[in-house]
């Protein structure tokens, strides 16, 4: 690809108008070329690669990655060409087993061969093939969205020596609590990186890593996925000392100058150091007073628009969620769906939550410990990158919900607030632009990028793309950029049947995170557009009843093209695992003579 088409990768476990940022221009130039093309995306970051291991080749005894295929293995069949490397399936007293050529390529032989059952072990065939048992088939699973995946075992040395020469560098899901030692005394201390440097260097150690290649910092606050438990968030952010230790003083100027206060945020007024308050009304604005604290049980202090309860010698503690989303098997799902803190009385049959259970569930997010926390967490992160890593990482993308995204999942359980639909969208969107204009101040020559997302699923309404304009006009005002997760080959269908093309979203069908009506009308006030596709493209075109169509990679590519026409730099995280990186450059995968009749590799 040529210098107007970097390829980057990103791996995340796959084994403001304004100028350019010197970061974003560093990380052009730092990239390598590969091939010509037309389009205007500028750098492609390869999304859910195998982790690396050392050492790396999976015949030299390392560990294994399960990758999620859209095809399985074939069948052993006689009388075959077998590639080198190349993958099939056998079954060996009814289990059925993926094994891989470690041998040479050759034609099988003509009748099957007595395939071993356990891990790692060989059998020989014909021509000098060798058969490598490499774990039994897994039983069909979903992904979420009803696409049924059969997995089998996918090695590093694959993505290494297919993938990685073709790109520009990887990208890594770092979690908080990986590096935050903080305890319920202390709250966030960040003394040791070595978990976050060690992927890092192990990325760059690898044999094949391009020359200029970089990393690319996905830091993630809440693990990623719709299913828990949440193993990002630090347990201690649930206690009842940190609640105290992080309860900031009044301001007129809102918190952490936001201008406003939402719902259940927690203070401590240094005029009244003796008592902690927290606020009832959703979304409001304080007076341009301090006010006189009302004390007392109940006892409630107006101010401005907000309404603060007196809660006596302890703060509010950190809610969490458990639902759909999160929750710890052993005690928490035995909780009955809803918002939970570390003061909540158990149910009759429950055992009482300490704070690792509060932890495994989906934080209410805007409340003061999570806030006050994640805020350090992320001045920490860039604080450490940009000292030992200032060329090696492409960026850092915060997430204002799960994983390094915007979505806000256990809706449900958050209307159990007391928030109406529309209430919590105020309330979500609210603490989001909070989030991106602080990300924006952070002392950091990386670039600091953030997405937006529609909506959830609701009791009162569907997936609304109105939650994602909201953020959008957030960031057009701080970070100057825009990033989406779910662009699909149906969005071209989607933007042309749309009814009034613009942001903020009316009426009719959008695309995901309303990314298509985002650029539209913003153009060139958001310098840079990074997405992903909702999941691998599919070189053989074939749709899935009740699956989103992803389409091929080149038809993506070309609406992305089409519509970011007015962005600086527009990025693309292409997943590696199933048909983008493997399909593309690996001989040996499935799909790979569709994704050449497609044109993967062109695109």
């Amino acid at each position: 690809m040529g210098r107007g088409f970097a390829i980057v990768v990103m791996m995340v476990g796959c084994g403001s108008p304004g100028a350019q940022s010197a970061g974003d221009a560093a990380a052009a130039d730092a990239a390598p070329a590969d091939a010509a093309t037309p389009h205007r995306v500028k750098q492609i970051f390869a999304f859910q690669a195998p982790s690396p291991t050392k050492p790396a080749p999976c015949n030299q005894g390392a560990p294994l990655t399960p990758i999620a295929m859209t095809l399985v293995p074939p069948a052993w069949t006689a009388s075959t060409a077998m590639l080198a490397r190349g993958w099939v399936t056998a079954t060996v007293d009814g289990v059925s087993y993926a094994f891989r050529n470690t041998g040479t390529a050759g034609t099988s032989s003509t009748t099957a061969p007595a395939f071993c059952s356990a891990t790692q072990c060989t059998t020989d065939d014909a021509s000098g093939i060798e058969w490598t048992n490499m774990g039994s088939m897994t039983d069909v699973r979903t992904d979420g969205k009803g696409q049924a995946y059969g997995t089998y075992l996918m090695c590093r040395d694959d993505f290494s020596n297919y993938v990685l020469p073709h790109l520009d560098g990887v990208a890594e899901q770092l979690s908080w609590s990986a590096v935050d030692q903080g305890t319920e005394k202390t709250g966030p201390t960040f003394p040791d990186w070595t978990q976050w440097d060690g992927v890092i260097d192990l990325e760059r150690e690898d044999p094949n890593w391009p020359a200029g290649g970089q990393i690319a910092v996905l830091a993630a606050a809440i693990s990623f996925g719709r299913s828990g438990p949440n193993k990002f968030t630090p347990a201690y952010v649930f206690s009842q000392d940190y609640a105290d230790l992080s309860a900031p003083d009044w301001a007129a100027t809102g918190m952490f100058d936001s201008g406003g206060y939402l719902i259940d945020q927690a203070i401590r007024p240094s005029d009244l150091p003796s008592h902690y308050f927290h606020e009832l009304v959703p979304v409001c604005q304080p007076g341009a007073t301090r006010p006189t604290w009302m004390t007392g049980s109940g006892a409630i202090t107006d101010d401005g628009s907000c309404q603060w309860i007196d809660d006596g010698p302890h703060a509010h503690p950190q809610d969490t969620t458990t639902g759909s989303w999160a929750g710890l098997e052993d005690t928490l799902a035995k909780w009955p769906p809803g918002v939970y803190n570390i003061a909540s009385k158990p149910p009759s049959g429950a055992p009482p939550l300490a704070t690792v259970d509060l932890a495994s569930g989906f934080p209410v997010t805007w409340e003061t410990p999570y806030l006050v926390a994640q805020r350090q967490f992320a001045l920490a992160a860039v604080t450490h990158l940009d000292a030992k890593y200032p060329s090696d990482v492409a960026y850092i993308r915060f997430g204002a919900g799960d994983g390094d995204e915007a979505n806000v999942f256990n809706f449900t359980q958050f209307e159990q607030l007391g928030l109406s639909y529309s209430e919590l969208r105020a309330v979500w969107t609210s603490y989001v632009a909070t989030m991106y204009g602080y990300w924006s101040t952070l002392p950091s020559s990386i670039p600091v990028i953030a997405s937006v997302a529609s909506g959830p699923n609701a009791t009162t309404t569907g997936e609304s793309p109105d939650w994602a304009d909201d953020e959008a006009a957030a960031l057009a005002n701080t970070l100057k950029v825009v990033g989406n997760q779910g662009v699909t080959g149906a969005d071209m269908a989607t933007w042309a049947g749309q009814p009034s093309p613009g942001s903020p979203w009316t009426t009719g069908k959008a695309c995901a995170g309303d990314w298509c009506n985002i650029l539209f009308s913003y153009g060139s006030v958001f310098t840079r557009f990074t997405f992903q596709t909702v999941g691998p493209t599919d070189p053989t075109n074939t749709q899935m009843p009740g699956v989103l169509p992803v389409g091929t990679l080149p038809e993506v590519l070309s609406f992305v093209d089409h519509q970011a026409s007015a962005q600086d730099r527009v990025v693309f995280e292409m997943f590696c695992q199933g048909e983008d990186g493997f399909a593309t450059y690996d001989p040996s995968y499935s799909t790979y003579a569709a994704a050449q009749g497609q044109g993967y590799a062109a695109a």
